[in-house]
């Protein structure tokens, strides 16, 4: 199966649903099943729009700084933590009123919310449109790579 390592806690977020679309530099034609596994790499800082997002979604009290920084480091790494379908890939581009945008299916969607606190939403980036995600029972220790790569399941 093709995986995608992804840094926490945007792992983390695809994996219960609150983030639909990985921002990527760069497109793919791969469609199909994907593992999502989260890298080994600790909890990035995030702006504070992102964090408060992020921590609403996971569940996870923003309001304590040790707190939330244990939280955050207690999130799964270095592992397949759910599973995919990679469905689409859209360029992203701004409108000139200033709007994030990508086309699925010839429809221009905005994005605002979340999804955009979520993802680095610049033009000519993509954005990897996941469906029908699963998390795993249990995170399945993996070595992660970069790029689209390949998992034993």
């Amino acid at each position: 199966m093709k995986a995608l390592t992804i840094h926490q806690p945007w792992a983390s977020l695809l994996a219960i649903g609150a983030k639909r679309y990985e921002t990527r530099g760069w497109a793919t034609k791969y469609r199909g099943a994907i593992a999502i596994h989260a890298g080994k790499a600790k909890v990035i800082d995030l702006r504070e729009e992102t964090m408060l997002a992020a921590s609403r979604c996971l569940g996870i009290d923003a309001g304590d700084p040790l707190m939330y920084r244990q939280a955050m480091d207690s999130l799964p790494r270095g592992a397949v933590i759910a599973v995919a379908a990679l469905v689409d890939c859209h360029e992203i581009y701004a409108r000139a009123d200033g709007a994030i945008c990508i086309a699925p299916r010839g429809v221009e969607t905005v994005l605002s919310g979340d999804e955009r606190a979520f993802g680095l939403w610049e033009s000519g980036r993509f954005a990897w449109e996941l469906a029908d995600v699963r998390i795993l029972p249990a995170p399945c220790p993996a070595m992660g790579q970069q790029g689209l790569w390949n998992w034993e399941v």
